[in-house]
């Protein structure tokens, strides 16, 4: 079996293989429009196994963070407002620590207020599978590189102002019992 880019061959699928990740990904677009519709053509070639979200306003994309988890996020600046909502949205994921990628024809829509958005990758919204991959790639390596790994829970903790003990704290008698109903049969 060859995987390459966490895609698998058809052979593999037809094998009854199990695709290693299942990538899940919000897509925030004006789904109206249909700007964006190749490059979701694009992502099956691209990443294989996953589940797109996709949101037509800003206050969908901020539910649906709030609620999900998603291993990266595209942004399409021309989210209405165009550009500043997608600009807003971007800016959000990435203080959240999720790899993000604008989906624009040109950075200069990047509204003056978001320069940092400028470091961002980025792919037209007739990307192909190779592109996005690509972008992909260098979303996560970004994200990792500014120590954006928070877990979710965590973020999500943070936002409900709950907090947790530290680890050393926490005794093993916290979590043997439950460990210990764990049935293998």
């Amino acid at each position: 079996m060859t995987v390459a880019n966490d895609r698998l061959d058809d052979e593999d699928r037809v094998s009854g293989v199990r695709p290693v990740k299942r990538w899940r990904l919000l897509l925030a677009h004006d789904v109206n429009a249909g700007t964006c519709d190749p490059l979701i053509n694009a992502i099956p070639g691209a990443l294989g196994s996953f589940e797109l979200s996709e949101s037509s306003s800003v206050d969908d994309a901020d539910l649906a963070l709030d609620t999900g988890r998603y291993d990266v996020g595209l942004v399409c600046l021309d989210l209405p407002p165009a550009p500043t909502g997608g600009a807003r949205l971007a800016q959000r994921m990435v203080s959240m620590g999720l790899p993000v990628i604008l989906v624009t024809r040109s950075l200069r829509w990047i509204p003056a207020s978001a320069k940092a958005l400028h470091d961002l990758p980025w792919l037209p919204p007739h990307a192909g599978s190779e592109d996005l991959l690509r972008a992909v790639g260098e979303a996560k390596r970004a994200a990792n590189a500014k120590g954006n790994k928070a877990p979710s829970s965590s973020r999500w903790l943070a936002r409900i102002g709950a907090t947790l003990p530290p680890a050393d704290e926490m005794a093993y008698e916290d979590v043997a019992p439950a460990a210990q109903r764990v049935s293998w049969y």
